[in-house]
């Protein structure tokens, strides 16, 4: 027998670099959370579009900097080659610091973990995220595992594209937990 799909509702930001986001990190992302009944918002640092590293493009919903954080339950930073923009953006690096907060969770696949490194939110906590990575998230403080998914509450990091759906579940399970 199936299981129902649980409904967690509520808004989450997806945040993705102008050019070279994983395009698959979003989409799947996306149509995954969506079938929970949680609506989603992409978020850039410019408006117009935003171009994937395999072709995709995606209409941006807020920019950076304009985001209404009581509209939302989590962040979700997407990696990729273009997500270093933000490791040093102070106006994303705010928007991670934001959702540390009760019942709010920050999350980053890949690449992106880098930026809640600078953020000051992965000290003396189990990340992962792009080996390329490691190196920088250990001199941040952070103990790097090298799992395909780590969730240190309210931290949730993925390792890349490979886990997707894991990382996925284990946002849901989170999330829903934060507000029985």
């Amino acid at each position: 027998m199936k299981k129902p799909l649980i409904k967690v509702g509520g808004q989450t930001l997806f945040v993705v670099p102008q050019e070279g986001f994983r395009d698959e990190e979003l989409f799947q992302s996306r149509d995954l959370l969506a079938k929970h009944g949680i609506t989603t918002h992409v978020v850039c640092n410019k408006s117009g579009e935003a171009h994937g590293v395999l072709g995709a493009s995606v209409p941006i919903d807020v920019v950076l900097g304009q985001v209404k954080i009581p509209d939302y339950r989590a962040v979700i930073f997407i990696g990729g080659p273009g997500a270093v923009e933000y490791f040093s953006d102070e106006k994303a690096i705010e928007l991670a610091r934001q959702f540390r907060n009760p019942g709010r969770m920050v999350g980053a696949f890949s690449t992106a973990a880098s930026i809640l490194a600078n953020a000051g939110l992965l000290i003396s906590r189990k990340v992962t995220g792009f080996p390329t990575q490691e190196r920088h998230l250990v001199s941040r403080g952070a103990e790097y595992t090298g799992m395909p998914v780590e969730v240190d509450s309210p931290i949730i990091t993925a390792r890349g594209p490979d886990a997707i759906r894991e990382f996925v579940n284990r946002f849901l399970w989170e999330l829903s937990s934060r507000h029985r």
